[in-house]
């Protein structure tokens, strides 16, 4: 019999221990011995009848020791009292609870995009799913909505229903099962008839016979898989590289195919010392190569673990003296301002090695892949501190307090997936580098003749749209920004029109840096490898070198001086009726002369209109918040009013439309005093650390952020993408849109109460709109012209990004593609720069990065925002307060009722509007706080470290 089989004949009793339920231990005495009666409670013996039937299921599953006779009847039978055992919705295996207790990564936000395709994969797909290492195989059947989120309704080869989302299909074969099977397959959690039987057994079939397919696959990579890592790991030891399944598939077969890939990916996959999937794997099969120092780092970690008295334990017995002294430095230095210097402690060696291993642990991981820091940041932390419980937490608190991390060094910016360059900006060799690659590029332009083939760091010798450019002459442009910005890359103008009172032209100038990059030279790739330029607290990392923004005559920027020479623009115009129809467009190359830069307080001042009125600030103000009015013209004045008629009708008539928006609360963290910039990242030399970085704490309703002169630039930003995709349609032109469909509704809900609940530009604040609305609007890229629902952009209309291209390089392809259709017959060549198949191929790998920048940046965000609250509840007295804005927090649930998988303590993700905090409200003593149920809470604690997380408790417990 097998084991499982045996255990669950057993008696509850003698299970106990080996099913995990009790630390009891039971001796064996002889039989002459009298035993004692155990005394087992009712609740005891249902939970052991409950773990018993679990391990009877399990061995239901055929046993690698099983013979069985490979008759078609046999197999069918199996398969079929498989597929009814699991035919009801209260009997679930062990992976199946263990998958769906388990967290989806970034499940705590709220969904707004999906990258490069649908997360719903259509019926008839195989599917690898993982979640937490668990790892299952099925056939999509159907979608289902689970907790707001279309997910896909999977029948796997344990002939249970799953409902795995878009994270955690790792691997997909399209048309695995044919559609009439599937159709007869249903898609409902129960089977009604014997039809839907026999399809499913035929489903189960085609599983396990391709699982059986894999295995061979699999031992014939695996032979060869183990050159893969030399094959594509980078020469340098200390530098991470980057590869795609497709490229290290080429080291393992001459012509690999999906099965060579798919044994590939599984190989790639249970390798996490030598290989980390990307963020968006699942689309752009992006690995990550960890660098040969970093492998050999956790091999004598490893070592050193099997040690009872090692290095690592001499390193536990020194860190344990230092903590104590930083930790009274840094109290009794709290009110000074952030200063550091060199600390009396020296690490050895073996110390450095063991703080190496610390420090690389420091990164975003998936669930799905292992995690080969785990064990040993366990270990060392244990040593440290035996009592220590949430290791991710105590790596972070313990590197800060023995000065091997600023106590202001948020871990976002160290990941090296995004790989960020680290060294103060005034002597970092990367910007400097950049800059001195600028500075070629302008020389280049005067040295050669304008026949001369153009090197890698050239730049066009001549402007390519010279001849087809628009002078917009006298026409006053209006570059509207916040007052630190330098990638100034749009301004607005508006054109009446005399015989047409009712409809005026709005201009949309947008900076054109393709008409001095061509897309092969050394900035551009470079830019496509940082795919977007990232705004975090201290800091901006751009895509582009500043020396191409301020150059005195070509700069970029629509910031710099114009009376040497114009701007260089592409304009896209539309014109618009008084109910915000789009009655015509333009497309046109442009030049620009009168540039007037004012800042969004000084365009509100015009407007009157003041953000500060919108804000409000829990822990009160620190900066002056005295307006600064524009120094502009009457007629400047009146064009600014006009401007935002325009932005209020394009406004009015989406919210006309029906658009429903739901929102959170945004935090603003204003820096007052900023950390040193000369200290960032690991420090293996410890440092002492004096004081803290200041902010200036405020929250905003994103209707009233939306707002103004913000309302005014984002209406022309919108009108301008729909002005390209339609250009690009009409000139058949490939580019990328980005695509939404409507949010769906509950059953039973009524349309107009939730249309009601709008503010005038479409907002509803997501804790009142999470019980009307089912699932949410989720934008994604597409080649087609397809409706933007949440930005009112009509199916065949379009939504191309074309905006941005100082700062996001697909709005620079879409400026290339434009150039060669404004040429038209004078271009140099028959076709667009990028065919469609490219583009989507630009698009997979830029997608995967903007989606790695948007998580660092949430994380970076939400550290400074907890590290803020923390700080101020210690100079307050303490989180749990009674006075000032932490004594009475009023929260909204967002999601149902379930328990941790880690701890088994029932929570509930919540929203706290006052404070623009969303957390997680736990140790709660019964389920009953339906979706939306407002609750008074009180902060429980604030985790920092790799994932800042915030913890509620009610307030009356």
């Amino acid at each position: 019999m097998h084991r499982r089989a045996v255990l669950a004949c057993k008696s509850p009793h003698e299970t106990q221990p080996l099913l995990g339920l009790g630390s009891r231990r039971y001796n064996h005495v002889s039989s002459s011995t009298k035993q004692e009666r155990l005394a087992v409670t009712r609740g005891q013996y249902k939970s052991f009848q409950k773990q018993t039937y679990k391990i009877i299921e399990r061995a239901r599953f055929t046993p690698p020791d099983w013979k069985d006779t490979p008759t078609l009847r046999g197999t069918e039978m199996k398969l079929t009292t498989l597929i009814k055992d699991h035919n009801t919705l209260d009997r679930k295996s062990v992976e199946q609870e263990a998958f769906e207790m388990e967290a989806e990564p970034d499940e705590d936000e709220e969904p707004e995009e999906t990258g490069v395709a649908n997360s719903i994969l259509p019926p008839g797909t195989f599917v690898e799913t993982r979640r937490s290492l668990i790892l299952v195989h099925g056939v999509v059947i159907g979608e289902h909505v689970v907790g707001r989120r279309k997910k896909m309704t999977t029948l796997m080869s344990s002939g249970e229903i799953w409902y795995p989302g878009q994270y955690d299909v790792l691997f997909a074969f399209p048309d695995f099962v044919p559609a009439d099977v599937i159709e007869r397959c249903g898609s409902d959690q129960t089977v009604e008839s014997q039809g839907q039987i026999n399809a499913r057994i035929e489903v189960l079939r085609r599983l396990r016979d391709m699982e059986r397919k894999t295995e061979i696959m699999q031992n014939v990579v695996s032979m060869k898989s183990n050159k893969v890592y030399h094959k594509v790991k980078s020469p340098d030891p200390e530098a991470w590289s980057t590869t795609t399944l497709h490229e290290a598939a080429a080291f393992v077969a001459l012509k690999p195919n999906d099965m060579t890939l798919f044994a590939l990916h599984k190989y790639i996959m249970s390798n996490s010392l030598y290989f980390v999937a990307d963020q968006s794997y699942e689309t752009s099969r992006i690995i990550h190569v960890r660098p040969q120092a970093h492998v050999r780092n956790i091999q004598k970690i490893t070592e050193w673990m099997r040690m009872p008295d090692g290095p690592i334990q001499s390193f536990a017995a020194k860190v344990k003296k230092v903590i104590p002294k930083f930790q009274e430095i840094q109290e009794t230095s709290r009110e000074e301002k952030p200063s550091y210097g060199p600390a009396s402690h020296a690490w050895s060696a073996p110390d450095r090695i063991i703080l190496t291993f610390l420090h690389n642990s420091l990164r975003q991981t998936r669930s799905n892949q292992s995690d080969p820091y785990s064990l040993g940041v366990s270990h060392i932390i244990r040593q440290i501190s035996p009592e220590k419980l949430d290791v991710n937490i105590d790596i972070y608190e313990t590197l800060v307090n023995i000065g091997a991390l600023a106590p202001w060094q948020d871990l976002a910016c160290l990941d090296p997936a995004i790989g960020l360059d680290i060294e103060p900006e005034a002597t970092s060799s990367w910007v400097q580098r950049r800059e001195a690659t600028a500075d070629r590029g302008f020389a280049s332009i005067n040295s050669s003749g304008t026949n001369t083939p153009l090197g890698p760091e050239d730049f066009h010798r001549t402007d390519p749209l010279e001849s087809v450019r628009h002078d917009f002459g006298d026409l006053p442009v209006f570059v509207i920004d916040d007052a630190d910005a330098q990638e100034l890359d749009d301004g607005l103008s508006i054109e009446r029109i005399p015989s047409e009172p009712d409809n005026l032209w709005l201009h949309v100038h947008i900076a054109d840096p393709a008409s001095l990059i061509p897309s092969t030279n050394v900035l551009a790739k470079e830019a496509y490898t940082r795919t977007t330029t990232l705004y975090l607290t201290h800091r901006t990392w751009p895509i582009f070198p500043h020396g191409l923004m301020s150059h005195p005559t070509l700069g970029l920027s629509l910031g710099r001086k114009t009376q040497d020479s114009p701007l260089r623009v592409i304009t896209f115009s539309g014109k618009i009726d008084n109910k915000g129809q789009l009655l015509d467009y333009k497309v046109r190359a442009g030049l620009i002369k009168n540039v007037n830069v004012i800042t969004y307080e000084q365009a509100n001042s015009v407007l009157g209109h003041s953000e500060d009125n919108d804000k409000w600030y829990p822990f009160g103000r620190k900066l002056d918040s005295s307006p600064k009015s524009a120094d502009l013209s009457d007629s400047h004045a009146k064009d600014i009013r006009d401007l935002f008629k325009i932005a209020n009708h394009l406004m009015a008539k989406r919210y006309r439309d029906g658009v429903i928006i739901p929102t959170k609360n945004v935090v603003s963290l204003q820096p007052i005093v900023r950390p040193p910039p000369e200290i960032a990242g690991p420090l293996h030399n410890p440092m002492i650390f004096r004081g803290f970085p200041t902010f200036e704490y405020s929250v905003m309703q994103a209707s009233d952020q939306d707002s103004g002169a913000r309302l005014l630039v984002a209406e022309a930003m919108k009108l301008a993408c729909r002005v390209a995709s339609r250009f690009c349609t009409d000139h058949n032109v490939p580019v990328v849109r980005r695509v939404a469909d409507p949010v769906s509704l509950y059953a039973g809900c009524d349309p107009q109460q939730v249309l009601d609940m709008r503010t005038p530009n479409c907002y509803i604040p997501f804790h009142r709109a999470i019980t009307k609305i089912e699932v949410p609007s989720i934008s994604s890229y597409s080649m087609e012209p397809k409706g933007h629902y949440t930005l009112g952009v009509a199916h065949g209309e379009g939504y191309t990004r074309a905006t941005s291209p100082l700062r996001r390089y697909i709005d620079l392809v879409v400026h290339w593609q434009i150039h060669h259709a404004l040429l038209g017959s004078k271009a140099s060549k028959a076709s667009p720069p990028f065919n469609a198949g490219e583009i989507w191929e630009i698009i997979k790998t830029a997608s995967s990065r903007e989606k790695m920048a948007m998580i660092i940046e949430r994380i970076h965000h939400r550290f400074w925002q907890l590290m803020f609250i923390q700080r101020w509840a210690k100079d307050h007295g303490n989180l749990d307060s009674p006075d000032g804005p932490l004594g009475s927090i009023k929260a909204y649930t967002l999601t149902t009722i379930c328990a941790n998988a880690r701890s088994g303590v029932w929570q509930v993700q919540v929203d706290c509007p006052d404070l623009g905090l969303i957390g997680i409200l736990d140790q709660l003593p019964h389920h009953n706080f339906p979706v939306g149920s407002a609750v008074d809470v009180k902060i429980r604690e604030i985790v920092l470290g790799t994932k800042p997380q915030v913890f509620f408790m009610l307030k009356n417990s």
